[in-house]
């Protein structure tokens, strides 16, 4: 992701902590659908952990697709309601999609909301889709794993 988008480096470099999540599945039928990943969690750049991230989505689905997300904290007091369980991102979240044929005038740098900025890459799959949903986000720390 990075290298797609250097304003993701940018953004790590001043970050307080990230976690990331390498596969996130997602799939639809019908009037809803899901999606779950695990990832890892890092503080100050060190590993301190895992994250488990589901979503659920109301509306008009069909089909399945795989996408990376990094979600990055700006300060403490976001990376600690982090792993106190606190953090759901709503449907009006934004997100900067990643891709190959960026805009060379997009820096590809999230602002942070509530000190939270989130970057997204499609992996692979196809979905239809005309839903909202959230996210919500699970901590474990390293040594209760």
């Amino acid at each position: 992701m990075k290298d797609i988008n250097p304003g993701l480096q940018q953004k790590l470099n001043s970050a307080y902590g990230w976690v990331v999540f390498p596969e996130v599945g997602k799939g639809g039928v019908g009037f809803g659908g899901g999606a779950f990943g695990r990832g890892e969690v890092y503080e100050q750049g060190k590993f301190v952990g895992y994250a488990d991230i589901t979503a659920g989505s109301l509306g008009p689905e069909l089909g399945g697709q795989t996408y990376t997300e990094v979600v990055v904290f700006q300060n403490k007091g976001a990376m600690d309601n982090f792993k106190a369980n606190h953090l759901t991102l709503s449907a009006t979240a934004s997100a900067v999609a990643l891709k190959a044929s960026a805009d060379a005038q997009d820096t590809g740098v999230q602002e942070y909301d509530q000190g939270v900025a989130v970057y997204l890459q499609s992996g692979g799959g196809m979905m239809l889709e005309a839903s909202i949903g959230g996210q919500q986000f699970t901590y474990q720390p390293a040594d209760q794993a």
